[in-house]
């Protein structure tokens, strides 16, 4: 397995939502904060990682297989990582797979 790494760092003075693709996890950046979204594949691929940045905040799209989000400390994060109250008030109380468990059904595992 070959693994990638791309660090996000947020460089405004507000707090930035950062979208983890395909999966859709959300994860909210502090001013200052950086994260490092990892992913893996069965081989080398030439663009592992497509970032893009909109009006809503940052999407980084795992392009090799199922993404994972740590913080600077080397935490695996969940989704709703650092998510103000005021976002998506629709998921309240959910209680969807953390990323690991995700990561676990996701299609792309067939390979390891």
């Amino acid at each position: 397995m070959v693994k990638y790494t791309i660090t996000v760092e947020n460089k405004i003075d507000q707090t930035v939502e950062l979208i983890l693709e395909p999966e859709g996890g959300d994860f909210w950046m502090a001013p200052g904060e950086s994260l490092t979204v990892t992913s893996e594949a069965p081989e080398e691929t030439e663009v592992p990682f497509v970032v893009q940045v909109t009006n809503d905040g940052i999407s980084v799209w795992s392009n090799c297989g199922p993404g994972a989000v740590f913080s600077a400390s080397g935490e695996d994060l969940d989704y709703g990582y650092n998510r103000p109250e005021s976002a998506y008030p629709e998921l309240k109380g959910d209680s969807s797979p953390s990323p690991s468990e995700s990561r676990r059904w996701w299609p792309w595992r067939i390979f390891s």
